[in-house]
């Protein structure tokens, strides 16, 4: 397989993770590869996250809330716009998800981030 066909399959596996698969693996990629930031989380963890794991205090999750936050949106994230809300992963205005982003680290790093698929197409790489 070569580099091409490699991509090509790499999306291949993307487009065909469940929404829990893709944001774990994104937040995997954002750990180690892209920016710690720009994580994707569920709704249902908003007051986990906000408080706990951002230290937020009220006010300042007012100010940072986006104009149109929905607090129904299945995903939120916090971004360098403040803190967005979205239903759909692709969405390329709101969403920080970025399979590129994914591509790429798995390319330039070899890791497989625990995903037996990914780690097939890398091993029929290194083959």
């Amino acid at each position: 397989m070569n580099g091409t066909e490699f991509q090509a399959a790499l999306t291949d596996i993307l487009n065909n993770l469940t929404a829990d698969e893709a944001i774990n693996l994104f937040n995997a990629v954002c750990d180690d590869y892209g920016d710690p930031h720009d994580k994707i989380y569920y709704m249902s963890d908003f007051d986990d996250v906000v408080t706990y794991q951002f230290s937020m205090t009220p006010l300042n999750i007012i100010r940072q809330l986006d104009e149109d936050f929905d607090t129904a949106a299945e995903f939120f994230a916090i971004t360098d716009d403040g803190i967005v809300s979205f239903d759909d992963l692709d969405d390329d205005e709101k969403s920080p998800f970025n399979a590129d982003l994914i591509i790429d680290a798995i390319v330039d790093t070899g890791n497989d981030y625990d995903n037996e698929e990914i780690a097939a197409a890398l091993a029929e790489v290194e083959a």
